[in-house]
């Protein structure tokens, strides 16, 4: 069993050092010591200043799960954890976990790996650990353990508890994403819905920010607002984060069902890698502008994704196919297209 074992040399800084040990009385002492960090039920067996394997805490019968408002995985970084723990044998440093009762009273949503909530009621809640850093190396392990060749060795993840015995968790998890790598756009939108009031809707923006890693931050914005004005940025979301009258204007859901709609019918026709090009949704938002001077926007959006729904494959085909020519770029082109083939619609209809 790996353990934390904690020195204090003369010049009273503290180091870790890593041991292995098999006394087993000496499991069963640690099992009765205080219990923190989110992890209430000393019977629970996990401490702070020690680091567990995955195989140990999966015969203890704990499961893994993540938050939902943490920074999506990346595959290229992802790729580039894989090389790395393949060529370090072993991941260097281990995750940060926390107990899922303790995020779930802090407000925060959890997911199993299977994309279900967490419940307080749940009977396993106690039983769940939360990743709040390391996803993308905790991934990685499985990833490798599922490329295995024959005779190879699985590999191992290791995992700890957060040192400060009463931690926040939108500050813990605000600071391990800070102090690792800078932030941009998504992250911003990301603190704002960590510290948002809890009289403050945050359902378009949880959205937002779920597309931001697939279809950008300016896309996203557009489909879930449908409007060019409301695309919000660093600056903003900074602003927003501090007021909550700029937070409600921000989160203001006055056309996101017509928006999400739209959006999950254009992706299904379209595909990804078109939605997520900003002249897509602004072309949908003009045909939706002049669709409400004679009707609702109901009916304006029904009758945008029968348009959608009715292009054949040779037009989808057509427009991914263009590409910049003479001096008309990729995205004039397919404004073009998607506007010949709207009007042609709205004839026959």
């Amino acid at each position: 069993m790996k353990k934390a074992q904690i020195i204090k040399p003369n010049d009273n800084n503290v180091m870790v050092e890593l041991i292995t040990t098999t006394n087993s009385t000496e499991q069963e002492t640690d099992a009765q010591a205080p219990v923190s960090a989110g992890l209430t039920e000393p019977s629970n067996g996990l401490v702070p200043m020690k680091i567990y394997s995955s195989t140990e805490l999966k015969v203890m019968g704990y499961k893994f799960a993540k938050l939902s408002i943490n920074r999506q995985v990346q595959l290229t970084a992802l790729k580039a954890k894989v090389k790395s723990i393949r060529a370090a044998q072993g991941i260097i440093c281990p995750c940060l976990v926390m107990g899922a009762r303790k995020c779930l009273k802090d407000g925060l949503s959890v997911l199993r790996s299977d994309g279900t909530e967490v419940n307080l009621s749940d009977s396993d809640v106690d039983r769940i650990l939360v990743i709040i850093d390391g996803q993308h190396r905790d991934d990685a392990i499985k990833k490798l353990n599922q490329e295995l060749k024959k005779g190879e060795s699985a590999y191992e993840c290791y995992y700890y508890l957060p040192l400060n015995p009463n931690p926040h968790i939108v500050d813990l998890l605000r600071e391990v994403n800070v102090s690792t790598k800078p932030w941009k756009g998504g992250d911003f939108l990301t603190n704002v819905i960590l510290t948002a009031p809890q009289d403050v809707d945050t359902e378009m923006l949880l959205w937002v920010q779920a597309r931001y890693a697939s279809c950008g931050d300016v896309a996203s914005w557009l489909w879930a607002t449908l409007d060019p004005s409301r695309v919000y940025l660093k600056s903003t979301l900074v602003k927003a984060s501090k007021s909550e009258d700029l937070l409600k204007k921000v989160a203001d859901k006055t056309d996101f069902e017509f928006g999400k709609k739209l959006y999950v019918t254009a992706e299904a026709k379209l595909s990804s890698d078109l939605v997520k090009l900003k002249i897509v949704p602004l072309t949908i938002i003009d045909f939706m502008k002049k669709q409400t001077v004679s009707s609702n926007k109901q009916d304006a959006t029904d009758k945008i994704c029968a348009f959608l729904n009715s292009l054949t494959d040779n037009q989808v085909n057509t427009l991914k196919s263009f590409k910049r020519q003479g001096t008309l770029s990729k995205d004039q082109q397919i404004e073009s297209e998607l506007i010949t083939y709207w009007t042609a619609f709205c004839q026959v209809k």
